[in-house]
């Protein structure tokens, strides 16, 4: 027993949870990324024509689990790039980028 008392965690048990959080959050990607089908269909009930998908998108969608990019022409014909962001307890909007 140190001065201070015991630690709470053991600190190889610490490092192991660490190691798995930083694990998942870099393969988020993996099992986040929305299926270009699913998207294509969230764009063409939005009114957008001809998307062109990048990848999953860390900022795009601030909490949303579901992310993937987007360029399409928008209803009112101008081509853009966006996202489309979906939720577990909600649907999917889409989001046009600055």
């Amino acid at each position: 027993m140190t001065a201070y008392g015991e630690s709470a965690i053991p600190l190889p048990l610490a490092l192991i949870v660490l190691a798995v959080v930083a694990v998942l959050f870099v393969s988020r990607p993996a099992w986040a990324t929305l299926s270009q089908e699913r998207a294509t269909r969230v764009l063409e009930q939005s009114g957008y024509k001809d998307p062109r998908f990048g990848g999953y998108t860390y900022f795009g969608c601030g909490r949303d689990v579901y992310a993937i990019e987007f360029n399409a022409v928008s209803p009112g014909g101008s081509r853009g790039d966006g996202y489309v962001c979906c939720g577990w307890f909600k649907g999917c909007t889409v989001r046009w980028s600055d």
